[in-house]
């Protein structure tokens, strides 16, 4: 059994980083990777879905209250903040940075894969490569 959720989890991992596949599929993988198989960091999301984000230290108290030590409480909120922002949903709403829901940052993306080839590409962010051929059409 232990062998089929190791395969799953390569899986992920190939479709979270492959210039191939469709960026709401990597979306989607790269959220599983970096938070619904977290538990501290799924229960961060769960909560602050939606809201905007509190002072670190009221994360902090939540992470400790999902059984982190206090001396790694800030180093987990810490990465938590990265791994949201570097999946989009930690974004800059009215004046105020929040969580949106993952469902909501899919939706904000092509469905296709990008013909950039490069990881990180953003939605709404054109490739030179990609305004070039949009050009010579």
């Amino acid at each position: 059994m232990s062998g089929l959720r190791h395969a799953a989890s390569a899986s992920k991992a190939c479709a979270a980083t492959a210039a191939d596949v469709a960026p709401r599929e990597q979306l989607t993988a790269r959220f599983k990777l970096a938070i619904e198989q977290i538990p501290v960091f799924k229960a961060l999301y769960e909560t602050q879905k939606g809201n905007r984000l509190p002072a670190t230290t009221v994360l902090e108290d939540l992470v400790k209250e999902q059984g982190i030590p206090t001396e790694d409480a800030k180093e987990c909120v810490d990465i938590f903040i990265v791994n949201a922002k570097y999946l989009g949903i930690l974004k800059p709403i009215a004046g105020a940075e929040r969580i949106i829901p993952i469902e909501q940052a899919i939706e904000e993306l092509p469905d296709y894969p990008s013909t950039s080839g490069g990881i990180g590409v953003g939605p709404g962010i054109e490739t030179r490569r990609e305004k070039t051929a949009l050009q010579a059409t």
